[in-house]
């Protein structure tokens, strides 16, 4: 159940993490609030979100409540659907890989991840080939948009210098 003040809705007990789907434009300045006694999810809306949730609403027959909460739901589980096949396709890389697609998502050329991980430009060339198909997209932009909002500074960090 959600509950509304003012210009923002709260939904309590939610818990975990979120990234923008689809549902960026509704759901862009979502964080977890502890104002009330339970962990609650708050939702600042501004007038031209709460009218396109209220009209949609209208069309849809259902309370803004109804159809925020549906909306939300909906973006939570394509998010962790999402998440759940990156993290599968992650698996399917060799650890070689790993470290390549890593640097690649932290800008490194390729060269610079030859000479990172002291491998043959060729050889990186191999590995993004397959990484970008692993993850099917086609180019290294692509696969760092998908993995956008991970973390690779480890691998940064563990790679030897030459």
């Amino acid at each position: 159940m959600f509950y509304y003040n003012n210009s923002t809705f709260f939904v309590p007990s939610f818990t975990g993490t979120l990234m923008t789907t689809g549902f960026d434009l509704i759901f862009n300045s979502l964080r977890l609030s502890r104002k009330r006694s339970s962990p609650t999810l708050e939702i600042p809306a501004d007038g031209a979100v709460l009218a396109m949730l209220g009209e949609l609403a209208q069309t849809q027959e259902q309370s803004v409540q109804e159809l925020t909460a549906k909306l939300l739901k909906k973006a939570v589980t394509e998010l962790y659907q999402a998440s759940d096949k990156n993290i599968g396709r992650w698996e399917t890389l060799s650890e070689r890989q790993q470290e390549v697609a890593a640097l690649a998502c932290l800008a490194y050329t390729n060269a610079e991840i030859a000479e990172r991980l002291d491998i043959g430009l060729e050889t990186v060339k191999t590995h993004m080939k397959e990484i970008l198909r692993k993850f099917e997209v086609r180019g290294r932009h692509q696969l760092r948009y998908l993995l956008r909002r991970w973390d690779f500074n480890d691998f940064e960090d563990d790679a030897p210098s030459v």
